[in-house]
């Protein structure tokens, strides 16, 4: 039987993993946001582009969820990795500091759902779920 530092430690260990997984998702979301802002920023009606004007215009319109979304991921994609560098070195604060970003996580993921169609919720639903899934992981391992 392992005794209770280890424990302790193996579930520090399993919580940093699964906070990777969720910075990276982040990171990666804040990455490709950013790129996309690009995009449709220098998007003009031409020949050579086969949108309309009102195809631009709707685009361009969602330049404000963009922008959210890319903060979204950049800044929470960073507390994130401060959260596992915290949590791999064994850092008290880590889990508070960690549980108060996710919840503001998913209250900026719901503005975000507010803010873009339907056909685009997929990305903020799953950050939701990764919140809900973080609070479960951190409540069930609780320090011994």
């Amino acid at each position: 039987m392992l005794e209770p530092d280890r424990i302790n430690r193996r579930q520090e260990l399993g919580l940093a993993a699964f906070t990777t997984v969720v910075a990276l998702f982040l990171l990666i979301e804040g990455g490709w946001t950013a790129l996309t802002i690009d995009a449709v920023r220098q998007l003009t009606v031409t020949p050579a582009v086969p949108l309309s004007a009102e195809d631009v215009a709707l685009m361009k319109n969602y330049l404000p969820a963009m922008y959210l979304v890319a903060v979204e991921g950049f800044l929470f994609g960073s507390i994130a990795v401060a959260g596992v560098v915290g949590l791999l070195l064994g850092k008290a604060w880590v889990r508070q500091m960690l549980v108060v970003a996710s919840v503001l996580l998913a209250l900026t993921a719901i503005v975000a759902i507010g803010m873009v169609p339907p056909t685009q919720w997929d990305t903020q639903v799953v950050l939701i779920s990764f919140c809900g899934l973080w609070w479960w992981q951190s409540k069930k391992w609780q320090p011994i």
